[in-house]
């Protein structure tokens, strides 16, 4: 086994009011990558928060090998949130050298390196990660892979001993991951770097995994190593499935249509019918973005229609949600974070919503209404959108386009970085939409890793009852063939 490079002895985060990690006891080895699973409030995000700082130690202490304090400040290096394929567009133009220098912490120290110096420095750390790129090569080029990569050599660069970073691997093929591997090994091996990773992804687990702390109820449940980390496993230890949802099953009156879709140059046509939730699958990100760009009426591409109870949609049909009642919502949008709006606001009149932005104004007689006709409305008594639980927030937004009767809804990854209580909520809002005849299309990169569950469990749809279709792109392109 590898030198150990941190040891943590009943260890405890939180805040003065509420402990939301206690009793943590474990130790971290250099050269090895250390997963955190479980619910988002089971106590792994504390103890990923904590390590990087943001989340305070009440009790216990971390430790070197030889028993001194561990200077997290100096040794941990927390991966930069920015390289992911939704906000890549905040440092478009920025090229690799600048992200890896003056954009990482005590960058401005090397302000007085000439270019040439940076660059050279630069070029050596993406080899030494295996990233074939040019050094002055925009950041927002990169595939989600090559992000990671990039994270690497920065952690690198840094000279810290543990890199801590959050990601769910969206987007990643089996070929990437298939590359990632021994790039990982090779550079644990000569650098000693160890890697903790915070994840919802059991596909990236079962691949990358060295050591799995499984989290339940605020602390380690179960610690894993080689065989034991298994996607069955798992789940038994997280606590199994969801329970089925009793709505009905699905009618088969088409509802809305996409005809003269390409995927990758093959047909991909999409039928949702009425009472249906279709969950459609696209491993590879930016296509996914399109694929939703395209169905929710936001890109128009030659030779692809869209219909909705077999009659054609009109180009401008999203600005008509009066005479449509469709509605696409990205992750943000689904999961209810509108905050500049009051409560009620964003209760009522969704379709206003969309037409105006978060600054229409609603008259005061009309948000006392909404809130007498919203059974939730007890616990929003004096609260704005800033104090609301995630769950709290979900079923809000869930609730409003209930409210106004739209027949569907399409939703870009509505279950990512969700906990157990909004995916809960989110299944209830799903049985009662298709119960009043609507139907949902789901577009996310993962069959079922954001719901705690395997994408190679076989018996994943008795597992994940969510969806009565699932519709692979990968899987359509290959028949195909």
């Amino acid at each position: 086994m590898n030198p150990v490079l941190m040891r943590a002895k009943a260890l405890a985060f939180g805040t003065e009011e509420h402990t939301e990690a206690h009793d943590l006891d474990f130790v971290l080895h250099c050269g090895e990558l250390t997963v955190l699973v479980g619910e988002q409030d089971s106590g792994r995000q504390a103890l990923f928060d904590g390590l990087n700082g943001n989340c305070a130690i009440q009790r216990g202490m971390v430790l070197t090998p030889e028993g001194k304090i561990f200077p997290l400040q100096k040794k941990v290096f927390a991966a930069g949130s920015f390289f992911t394929e939704e906000t890549s567009y905040r440092v478009q133009g920025v090229e690799l050298t600048e992200i890896l220098f003056l954009m990482q912490p005590g960058g401005c120290k090397r302000l007085h390196w000439n270019t040439a110096r940076r660059r050279k420095r630069a070029q050596e750390l993406l080899d030494q990660v295996q990233l074939e790129r040019d050094v002055r090569e925009d950041v927002s080029r990169l595939s989600p892979m090559e992000c990671f990569q990039l994270n690497l050599a920065a952690a690198l660069d840094s000279g810290a001993s543990l890199m801590t970073i959050q990601e769910d691997f969206e987007g990643f093929s089996v070929a990437d991951f298939d590359q990632l591997v021994p790039i990982l090994k090779k550079l644990q091996q000569t650098t000693g770097l160890a890697i903790l990773l915070n994840t919802n992804s059991l596909r990236a687990l079962e691949k990358l995994a060295d050591e799995v702390f499984v989290f339940r109820n605020g602390t380690i449940a179960k610690k894993l190593r080689g065989e034991k980390i298994a996607p069955r496993t798992i789940l038994d230890h997280l606590g199994g499935a969801q329970a089925a949802s009793e709505a009905p099953r699905p009618q088969r009156e088409t509802l809305f249509e996409i005809q003269g879709l390409q995927v990758r140059g093959r047909s991909c046509p999409i039928v949702l019918h009425r009472g249906e939730i279709l969950h459609l699958v696209d491993y590879d990100v930016r296509e996914k973005q399109k694929l939703y760009r395209i169905v929710s009426g936001q890109q128009l591409v030659s030779g692809v229609s869209l219909q909705y109870e077999g009659h054609p949609l009109p180009q401008n049909w999203p600005h008509s949600p009066e005479c449509y009642p469709i509605t696409a919502l990205d992750r943000f949008g689904a999961q209810g974070l509108f905050p500049q709006m009051s409560v009620a606001q964003n209760l009522i009149f969704p379709a206003l919503r969309r037409l105006c932005g978060p600054f229409g104004l609603l008259d005061k007689g009309l948000e006392q209404a909404a809130l007498k006709e919203w059974d939730r409305k007890k616990q929003l008594d004096g609260k704005n959108m800033a104090q609301l639980t995630q769950a709290q927030a979900i079923a809000l937004q869930m609730e409003s386009w209930i409210l106004a009767r739209r027949k569907v809804l399409i939703l870009l990854e509505p279950f990512l970085h969700t906990d157990t209580a909004s995916r809960s909520v989110l299944q209830s809002a799903f049985a009662r939409f298709r119960g009043q005849g609507g139907a949902i299309l789901v577009i996310s990169s993962s069959r079922t890793s954001y719901l705690g569950i395997s994408e190679q469990d076989t018996a994943a749809e008795r597992w994940a009852p969510w969806y009565d279709r699932v519709l692979d792109v990968q899987e359509v392109c290959r028949d195909e063939t």
